[in-house]
């Protein structure tokens, strides 16, 4: 606790508007540091209180941390993949290129951007966990086929991600690009 010198009176160990801490008290007097260092008690007539600041009862506020949307990756039938990612669910189809050598294609990437608000970090880990999910089936190549013409950061986390990627094409159906990733999983 704090107190204020209110009155100096005839002493010259302390100094009129200046604050104390309280050492200790009783009754009738505080027991405070004076100006020479050493340890006083004086009348608390000579002292007001300083109030101390009132602190409201009130729910802990902590920092609030940006928080990863959450998704799940799951095998839907045969032919598909469910992702659902920020409430949004889309399917990633595949077909099965040679099955028999465990062989896979993906299609359906934009989409999946698009279902992910476009949060490039969402996407790229939503990818990852389609990879240990072909991985956990036995599957040892995945293809990523992607036509592209306004999602280059698509492209890009691709790049980052897959193990391989092809050159840039031209479309020859659309004015489009295409481009194509394996993963050796």
């Amino acid at each position: 606790m704090k107190v204020k010198c209110i009155n100096q009176g005839n002493f010259r160990n302390v100094t009129e508007g200046k604050e104390y801490e309280v050492i200790s008290e009783d009754a009738r007097a505080y027991k405070i540091k004076a100006n020479d260092g050493d340890d006083r008690n004086y009348s608390k007539g000579y002292f007001e209180v300083i109030p101390e600041p009132v602190i409201e009862d009130i729910d802990e506020i902590g920092v609030a941390e940006e928080k990863q949307p959450e998704f799940t990756v799951e095998w839907g039938d045969d032919s598909n993949i469910l992702i659902c990612a920020n409430g949004n669910s889309v399917l990633l189809e595949y077909c099965r290129v040679a099955s028999n050598c465990g062989v896979a294609s993906y299609h359906g990437v934009n989409w999946l951007l698009e279902n992910c608000d476009e949060n490039i970090d969402l996407f790229k880990d939503i990818i990852k966990s389609i990879i240990e999910l072909i991985e956990e089936s036995s599957q040892y190549c995945m293809f990523i086929l992607s036509t592209n013409s306004e999602y280059t950061i698509i492209w890009d986390a691709l790049d980052e991600i897959m193990d391989f990627e092809s050159e840039t094409v031209e479309n020859p159906n659309s004015d489009m690009d295409v481009k194509l990733w394996i993963k050796y999983v």
